[in-house]
Protein backbone atom coordinates (compact mmCIF):
# COMPACT_ATOMS: atom_id res chain seq x y z
CA UNK A 1 0.00 0.00 0.00
CA UNK A 2 2.84 2.14 1.19
CA UNK A 3 4.11 1.73 -2.39
CA UNK A 4 1.16 2.83 -4.49
CA UNK A 5 0.47 5.70 -2.34
CA UNK A 6 4.31 7.07 -3.11
CA UNK A 7 3.80 6.17 -6.64
CA UNK A 8 0.82 8.36 -7.06
CA UNK A 9 2.50 11.52 -5.06
CA UNK A 10 5.65 11.21 -7.64
CA UNK A 11 3.34 11.17 -10.53
CA UNK A 12 0.91 13.91 -8.86
CA UNK A 13 4.19 15.78 -8.34
CA UNK A 14 5.47 15.07 -11.90
CA UNK A 15 2.03 16.64 -13.14
CA UNK A 16 2.03 19.89 -11.22
CA UNK A 17 5.46 20.62 -12.49
CA UNK A 18 4.87 20.55 -16.35
CA UNK A 19 4.97 23.80 -17.91
CA UNK A 20 3.83 25.74 -21.28
CA UNK A 21 0.61 24.20 -20.92
CA UNK A 22 -2.99 26.28 -21.47
CA UNK A 23 -3.61 25.63 -17.58
CA UNK A 24 -7.23 27.48 -18.14
CA UNK A 25 -7.98 25.65 -20.86
CA UNK A 26 -7.06 22.56 -19.50
CA UNK A 27 -8.96 22.64 -16.28
CA UNK A 28 -12.22 24.13 -17.82
CA UNK A 29 -12.22 21.55 -20.31
CA UNK A 30 -11.67 18.80 -17.53
CA UNK A 31 -14.77 20.22 -15.44
CA UNK A 32 -17.39 20.93 -18.27
CA UNK A 33 -17.01 17.22 -18.96
CA UNK A 34 -17.44 16.40 -15.17
CA UNK A 35 -20.94 15.65 -14.36
CA UNK A 36 -20.36 17.39 -10.92
CA UNK A 37 -20.84 20.40 -12.92
CA UNK A 38 -24.86 19.75 -13.25
CA UNK A 39 -24.57 19.25 -9.29
CA UNK A 40 -24.49 23.23 -8.64
CA UNK A 41 -27.73 24.94 -7.84
CA UNK A 42 -28.82 28.55 -8.12
CA UNK A 43 -27.60 29.60 -4.98
CA UNK A 44 -23.81 28.36 -4.59
CA UNK A 45 -20.56 28.24 -5.95
CA UNK A 46 -17.77 26.07 -6.23
CA UNK A 47 -14.18 26.90 -5.93
CA UNK A 48 -11.41 24.55 -6.78
CA UNK A 49 -7.60 26.15 -5.83
CA UNK A 50 -5.01 24.56 -7.39
CA UNK A 51 -1.40 25.22 -7.24
CA UNK A 52 0.58 23.96 -10.56
CA UNK A 53 4.44 24.42 -11.20
CA UNK A 54 4.39 27.98 -10.48
CA UNK A 55 1.47 29.23 -10.72
CA UNK A 56 -1.30 29.55 -8.42
CA UNK A 57 -4.97 29.78 -9.18
CA UNK A 58 -8.88 28.98 -8.64
CA UNK A 59 -11.53 27.34 -10.94
CA UNK A 60 -14.96 29.17 -10.00
CA UNK A 61 -17.92 27.27 -10.99
CA UNK A 62 -21.53 28.30 -10.96
CA UNK A 63 -24.51 26.75 -12.56
CA UNK A 64 -24.06 29.69 -15.55
CA UNK A 65 -20.53 30.19 -15.94
CA UNK A 66 -17.00 28.56 -15.27
CA UNK A 67 -13.56 30.50 -14.87
CA UNK A 68 -10.31 29.96 -14.14
CA UNK A 69 -8.65 33.12 -12.37
CA UNK A 70 -4.73 33.03 -11.81
CA UNK A 71 -3.58 34.54 -8.64
CA UNK A 72 -0.76 37.51 -8.73
CA UNK A 73 0.47 35.76 -5.67
CA UNK A 74 3.69 33.40 -5.94
CA UNK A 75 3.11 29.93 -4.90
CA UNK A 76 5.97 29.95 -2.29
CA UNK A 77 4.52 33.29 -0.92
CA UNK A 78 1.31 32.10 -0.47
CA UNK A 79 2.68 29.14 1.14
CA UNK A 80 5.03 31.32 3.17
CA UNK A 81 2.01 33.02 4.71
CA UNK A 82 0.10 29.71 5.46
CA UNK A 83 2.41 28.71 7.59
CA UNK A 84 3.38 31.08 9.06
CA UNK A 85 -0.30 31.53 10.08
CA UNK A 86 -0.27 28.30 11.45
CA UNK A 87 3.20 28.50 13.54
CA UNK A 88 1.62 31.66 15.16
CA UNK A 89 -1.83 30.77 16.29
CA UNK A 90 0.22 27.54 17.52
CA UNK A 91 2.24 29.74 19.79
CA UNK A 92 -0.69 31.80 20.66
CA UNK A 93 -2.54 28.76 21.90
CA UNK A 94 0.52 27.44 23.84
CA UNK A 95 0.95 31.07 25.26
CA UNK A 96 4.19 31.65 23.98
CA UNK A 97 3.78 34.77 22.64
CA UNK A 98 2.52 38.44 23.38
CA UNK A 99 -1.29 37.89 22.89
CA UNK A 100 -1.76 40.82 21.65
CA UNK A 101 0.90 41.35 19.44
CA UNK A 102 0.17 37.53 18.17
CA UNK A 103 -3.44 38.63 17.87
CA UNK A 104 -2.95 41.50 15.68
CA UNK A 105 -0.23 39.20 13.59
CA UNK A 106 -2.87 36.40 12.97
CA UNK A 107 -5.79 38.51 11.96
CA UNK A 108 -2.89 40.66 9.65
CA UNK A 109 -2.50 37.38 7.65
CA UNK A 110 -5.92 36.38 7.72
CA UNK A 111 -6.74 39.10 6.03
CA UNK A 112 -3.58 38.83 3.38
CA UNK A 113 -4.36 35.25 2.76
CA UNK A 114 -8.10 36.45 1.92
CA UNK A 115 -6.47 39.39 -0.68
CA UNK A 116 -4.38 36.59 -1.98
CA UNK A 117 -7.16 34.03 -2.41
CA UNK A 118 -10.99 34.93 -2.48
CA UNK A 119 -10.51 38.36 -3.22
CA UNK A 120 -10.01 37.67 -7.18
CA UNK A 121 -13.09 35.26 -6.50
CA UNK A 122 -15.52 38.23 -5.44
CA UNK A 123 -16.99 39.60 -8.65
CA UNK A 124 -17.73 35.63 -9.83
CA UNK A 125 -19.42 34.52 -6.90
CA UNK A 126 -23.04 35.37 -6.38
CA UNK A 127 -24.61 32.63 -3.85
CA UNK A 128 -24.43 32.65 -0.44
CA UNK A 129 -23.48 29.25 -0.46
CA UNK A 130 -19.70 28.57 -0.96
CA UNK A 131 -18.40 24.40 -1.85
CA UNK A 132 -14.36 24.49 -1.43
CA UNK A 133 -12.46 21.96 -2.62
CA UNK A 134 -9.38 21.23 -0.38
CA UNK A 135 -6.20 19.77 -1.82
CA UNK A 136 -2.25 19.97 -0.77
CA UNK A 137 -1.68 23.42 1.11
CA UNK A 138 -5.18 24.59 1.45
CA UNK A 139 -6.06 22.50 4.03
CA UNK A 140 -4.04 24.50 5.91
CA UNK A 141 -6.24 26.99 5.19
CA UNK A 142 -8.72 28.49 7.59
CA UNK A 143 -11.62 29.58 5.02
CA UNK A 144 -14.32 30.55 7.85
CA UNK A 145 -11.90 32.95 9.32
CA UNK A 146 -10.29 34.55 6.49
CA UNK A 147 -11.23 38.51 6.60
CA UNK A 148 -11.90 40.99 4.04
CA UNK A 149 -10.24 44.55 4.44
CA UNK A 150 -13.68 45.66 6.12
CA UNK A 151 -12.48 42.73 9.20
CA UNK A 152 -15.46 40.84 8.29
CA UNK A 153 -14.85 36.81 8.35
CA UNK A 154 -15.83 34.90 5.42
CA UNK A 155 -17.92 32.80 7.06
CA UNK A 156 -19.93 36.36 8.14
CA UNK A 157 -21.33 36.46 4.50
CA UNK A 158 -21.19 32.71 3.11
CA UNK A 159 -22.48 29.53 4.06
CA UNK A 160 -19.11 27.80 3.89
CA UNK A 161 -18.83 23.69 3.07
CA UNK A 162 -15.15 22.45 2.73
CA UNK A 163 -14.80 19.00 0.97
CA UNK A 164 -11.88 16.96 -0.48
CA UNK A 165 -13.86 15.15 -3.31
CA UNK A 166 -15.67 16.50 -6.27
CA UNK A 167 -17.71 13.49 -6.20
CA UNK A 168 -19.86 14.56 -2.85
CA UNK A 169 -21.69 16.92 -5.32
CA UNK A 170 -23.23 13.85 -6.74
CA UNK A 171 -23.85 12.21 -3.28
CA UNK A 172 -24.73 15.01 -1.37
CA UNK A 173 -28.62 14.23 -0.69
CA UNK A 174 -28.00 11.44 1.28
CA UNK A 175 -29.00 12.36 4.76
CA UNK A 176 -29.71 10.59 8.29
CA UNK A 177 -32.69 11.14 9.92
CA UNK A 178 -31.43 11.60 13.38
CA UNK A 179 -28.11 10.28 15.44
CA UNK A 180 -30.94 9.76 18.57
CA UNK A 181 -31.95 6.73 16.43
CA UNK A 182 -28.61 5.48 14.86
CA UNK A 183 -25.46 3.87 17.38
CA UNK A 184 -22.80 6.46 18.09
CA UNK A 185 -20.00 5.54 19.91
CA UNK A 186 -17.42 8.11 21.81
CA UNK A 187 -13.92 7.50 22.95
CA UNK A 188 -11.65 9.17 25.24
CA UNK A 189 -7.85 8.38 25.66
CA UNK A 190 -6.81 11.17 28.01
CA UNK A 191 -4.42 10.43 30.33
CA UNK A 192 -4.24 11.86 33.73
CA UNK A 193 -3.21 15.11 32.08
CA UNK A 194 -5.85 15.85 29.77
CA UNK A 195 -8.64 15.27 32.12
CA UNK A 196 -10.70 17.85 30.03
CA UNK A 197 -10.94 14.71 27.35
CA UNK A 198 -12.95 12.67 29.76
CA UNK A 199 -14.98 15.43 30.73
CA UNK A 200 -15.96 16.26 26.97
CA UNK A 201 -16.90 12.21 26.73
CA UNK A 202 -18.73 12.14 29.90
CA UNK A 203 -20.80 15.60 28.66
CA UNK A 204 -21.40 13.87 24.97
CA UNK A 205 -22.59 10.71 26.15
CA UNK A 206 -25.34 12.50 28.51
CA UNK A 207 -26.55 14.87 25.47
CA UNK A 208 -26.68 11.39 23.50
CA UNK A 209 -27.71 9.01 26.41
CA UNK A 210 -27.57 6.02 24.36
CA UNK A 211 -24.49 6.38 23.00
CA UNK A 212 -21.35 3.91 23.74
CA UNK A 213 -18.72 5.27 25.34
CA UNK A 214 -15.36 4.00 25.70
CA UNK A 215 -12.94 5.63 28.26
CA UNK A 216 -9.53 4.63 30.30
CA UNK A 217 -8.45 1.07 29.03
CA UNK A 218 -11.82 0.48 27.39
CA UNK A 219 -10.72 3.40 24.66
CA UNK A 220 -8.49 0.99 22.62
CA UNK A 221 -7.28 0.26 19.46
CA UNK A 222 -9.02 -3.04 19.01
CA UNK A 223 -12.28 -1.62 20.24
CA UNK A 224 -12.16 1.64 18.00
CA UNK A 225 -11.75 -0.83 14.90
CA UNK A 226 -14.88 -2.74 16.30
CA UNK A 227 -16.97 0.64 16.21
CA UNK A 228 -15.63 1.73 13.05
CA UNK A 229 -17.18 -1.17 11.43
CA UNK A 230 -20.44 -1.03 13.77
CA UNK A 231 -21.41 2.13 14.59
CA UNK A 232 -23.72 3.92 11.96
CA UNK A 233 -24.38 7.62 13.41
CA UNK A 234 -21.60 9.34 14.97
CA UNK A 235 -17.86 8.02 16.30
CA UNK A 236 -16.03 11.21 18.36
CA UNK A 237 -12.53 10.57 19.30
CA UNK A 238 -11.07 12.44 21.85
CA UNK A 239 -7.30 11.77 22.00
CA UNK A 240 -3.82 12.90 21.72
CA UNK A 241 -2.77 13.11 17.66
CA UNK A 242 0.78 13.17 16.22
CA UNK A 243 1.14 14.41 12.47
CA UNK A 244 3.90 12.80 10.54
CA UNK A 245 5.84 14.99 8.45
CA UNK A 246 7.20 12.44 6.30
CA UNK A 247 4.25 10.45 5.35
CA UNK A 248 0.74 10.91 6.65
CA UNK A 249 0.02 7.08 6.85
CA UNK A 250 2.01 7.23 9.65
CA UNK A 251 0.29 9.94 11.76
CA UNK A 252 -1.68 8.68 14.22
CA UNK A 253 -4.54 8.90 17.13
CA UNK A 254 -2.46 7.70 20.55
CA UNK A 255 -5.40 5.25 22.10
CA UNK A 256 -5.12 3.25 25.12
CA UNK A 257 -3.24 -0.30 23.75
CA UNK A 258 -1.38 1.56 21.59
CA UNK A 259 -1.48 3.83 18.31
CA UNK A 260 -4.31 4.18 15.30
CA UNK A 261 -3.01 4.89 12.24
CA UNK A 262 -4.66 5.93 8.63
CA UNK A 263 -3.67 2.37 6.96
CA UNK A 264 -5.45 0.47 10.00
CA UNK A 265 -8.65 1.54 7.87
CA UNK A 266 -7.28 -0.47 4.88
CA UNK A 267 -10.18 -3.13 3.75
CA UNK A 268 -12.61 -1.74 6.50
CA UNK A 269 -15.97 -1.11 5.95
CA UNK A 270 -16.44 2.64 7.45
CA UNK A 271 -19.75 3.09 8.57
CA UNK A 272 -20.25 6.43 10.90
CA UNK A 273 -22.01 9.00 9.18
CA UNK A 274 -20.25 11.81 11.01
CA UNK A 275 -16.27 11.14 12.67
CA UNK A 276 -15.36 13.87 14.54
CA UNK A 277 -11.31 13.94 15.68
CA UNK A 278 -10.88 16.11 18.48
CA UNK A 279 -6.94 16.83 18.85
CA UNK A 280 -4.17 18.66 17.33
CA UNK A 281 -3.65 18.50 13.97
CA UNK A 282 -5.95 15.86 12.79
CA UNK A 283 -7.19 17.69 9.56
CA UNK A 284 -3.38 19.09 8.96
CA UNK A 285 -1.30 17.45 6.18
CA UNK A 286 1.95 16.15 5.63
CA UNK A 287 4.25 18.77 5.80
CA UNK A 288 6.67 17.75 3.24
CA UNK A 289 5.67 14.16 1.54
CA UNK A 290 2.34 13.65 0.48
CA UNK A 291 1.13 17.31 1.68
CA UNK A 292 -2.85 16.34 0.53
CA UNK A 293 -3.26 13.39 2.97
CA UNK A 294 -4.24 14.10 6.60
CA UNK A 295 -6.01 12.06 9.27
CA UNK A 296 -9.17 14.01 8.43
CA UNK A 297 -9.49 12.85 4.38
CA UNK A 298 -8.26 8.96 5.19
CA UNK A 299 -11.62 8.55 7.16
CA UNK A 300 -13.57 10.88 5.16
CA UNK A 301 -11.98 8.82 2.10
CA UNK A 302 -12.95 5.54 3.42
CA UNK A 303 -16.83 6.65 3.61
CA UNK A 304 -17.86 8.62 6.42
CA UNK A 305 -19.64 11.62 5.46
CA UNK A 306 -18.73 14.15 7.87
CA UNK A 307 -15.19 14.82 9.40
CA UNK A 308 -14.65 17.27 12.07
CA UNK A 309 -11.24 17.62 12.60
CA UNK A 310 -8.51 20.49 13.51
CA UNK A 311 -5.64 21.68 11.11
CA UNK A 312 -3.39 22.87 14.04
CA UNK A 313 -3.41 22.55 18.13
CA UNK A 314 -6.20 23.29 19.82
CA UNK A 315 -6.27 23.98 23.81
CA UNK A 316 -7.80 21.38 25.62
CA UNK A 317 -10.89 23.69 27.25
CA UNK A 318 -11.65 25.30 24.26
CA UNK A 319 -11.96 22.23 22.01
CA UNK A 320 -13.98 20.78 24.85
CA UNK A 321 -16.63 23.78 25.29
CA UNK A 322 -16.72 23.51 21.27
CA UNK A 323 -17.19 19.94 21.10
CA UNK A 324 -20.04 20.53 23.68
CA UNK A 325 -21.77 23.10 22.24
CA UNK A 326 -21.53 21.16 18.92
CA UNK A 327 -23.31 17.95 20.02
CA UNK A 328 -25.88 20.18 21.58
CA UNK A 329 -26.81 21.22 18.39
CA UNK A 330 -26.52 18.54 16.99
CA UNK A 331 -29.26 17.24 19.76
CA UNK A 332 -31.75 19.33 18.31
CA UNK A 333 -32.12 17.63 15.17
CA UNK A 334 -30.14 20.51 13.41
CA UNK A 335 -28.05 19.62 10.19
CA UNK A 336 -24.01 19.20 10.76
CA UNK A 337 -23.23 22.25 9.40
CA UNK A 338 -25.60 24.18 10.99
CA UNK A 339 -24.55 22.16 14.48
CA UNK A 340 -20.99 23.14 13.12
CA UNK A 341 -21.93 27.04 12.91
CA UNK A 342 -23.39 27.28 16.13
CA UNK A 343 -20.17 25.67 17.68
CA UNK A 344 -18.20 27.93 16.49
CA UNK A 345 -20.48 31.10 17.41
CA UNK A 346 -20.42 30.08 20.95
CA UNK A 347 -16.75 29.87 20.68
CA UNK A 348 -16.62 33.24 19.27
CA UNK A 349 -18.48 34.64 22.37
CA UNK A 350 -15.78 32.84 24.74
CA UNK A 351 -12.58 33.66 23.18
CA UNK A 352 -12.72 35.84 19.93
CA UNK A 353 -8.63 35.18 19.17
CA UNK A 354 -9.20 33.01 15.61
CA UNK A 355 -6.52 31.16 16.73
CA UNK A 356 -8.64 28.96 19.64
CA UNK A 357 -12.06 28.86 16.88
CA UNK A 358 -10.63 29.24 13.18
CA UNK A 359 -8.29 25.32 13.72
CA UNK A 360 -11.68 23.59 13.57
CA UNK A 361 -12.69 22.60 10.07
CA UNK A 362 -15.79 20.38 8.61
CA UNK A 363 -15.80 18.32 5.41
CA UNK A 364 -18.56 16.98 4.41
CA UNK A 365 -21.90 18.09 2.25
Amino acid sequence: MFAIEQKLWSIERKIRNISGINTEALITTAWASSASVMQIKNNEAFLDFLILGNKAGVFCMTNQDQKYVEFLVNPDELRMNINKLSFICERSIFGTSDGERATHDINHLLEKIYNFIIAPTEGLIEGRDLIILLEGEYFQVPFPALKNKAGCYLRDSRNIHLISDPSDLLRRNRHISGFRAGSNSVFAAGGARLSSIDIEAREIGAIFDKSKVYMGSAASRKNLLAEVEKTSGFLHIAAHASRSSENPLFSKILLDDGPFFPFDLYGMGLKPFLVTLSGCHTAAPGLYYGDSYSLAKVFYQAGTRYVLASIWPVSDRVSMLFMISFYKSLRENKEISRAYRDAVDATIKLVDNPAHWGSFILLGL
